[in-house]
């Protein structure tokens, strides 16, 4: 990686950096209670965002590296869910099987649930941006915690995949959800 450079004067700002350096128009709006035209975004041909100063041609070919690697969904298969489970535990809680317990399990189905649900959550925003549609945020201080991995796990389709999944490693998922 280059040693980044300082800013060129010369060259023209960055879309969210106009109106003398600060974030976007947007947020100077909100401090003057007005509304001016929406800003320019970055458009890719791919839809895939590029770092800054990047050539033209090295972006097309990062682009579609990147499309082919993130081409398809993770598997729903049983056996690609185990050994998803078993690679979160490895790897991202490093942990080996002679430490595998009924928590490890909870974190490693929580892992692998949470890779399939961002799969859900980037298209949607990739849906959101190419579309350019209007977003609001809400935010409450009232919540109610309920059992939000078989939740995850129904709302996304797997949730029999991931039982027998469970099942087939030693563990009960009723029993791994409610930890």
């Amino acid at each position: 990686i280059p040693p980044s450079s300082p800013p060129n004067p010369s060259d023209p700002p960055h879309p969210a950096m106009s109106l003398s350096g600060k974030r976007t128009a947007s947020f100077q709006d909100l401090a003057k209670g007005t509304v001016t035209a929406p800003e320019q975004r970055y458009q890719s041909v791919t839809g895939a965002s590029t770092p800054q100063g990047a050539a033209p041609a090295d972006d097309e070919k990062r682009n579609k590296l990147l499309a082919g690697l993130m081409s398809q969904y993770l598997s729903r298969d049983v056996l690609a869910i185990q050994k998803q489970i078993i690679s979160h535990v490895e790897y991202t809680l490093a942990r080996t099987r002679y430490n595998f317990d009924s928590f490890g399990a909870y974190q490693a189905t929580a892992y692998a649930v949470r890779d399939r649900l961002i799969e859900s959550w980037n298209d949607t925003q990739h849906y959101f941006t190419e579309k350019d549609v209007k977003r609001v945020y809400y935010l409450s201080l009232e919540f109610l915690m309920g059992r939000y991995l078989t939740n995850a796990l129904m709302n996304i389709g797997v949730h029999s995949q991931f039982k027998e999944a469970l099942d087939g490693i030693g563990f009960n998922l009723e029993a791994v959800a409610s930890e």
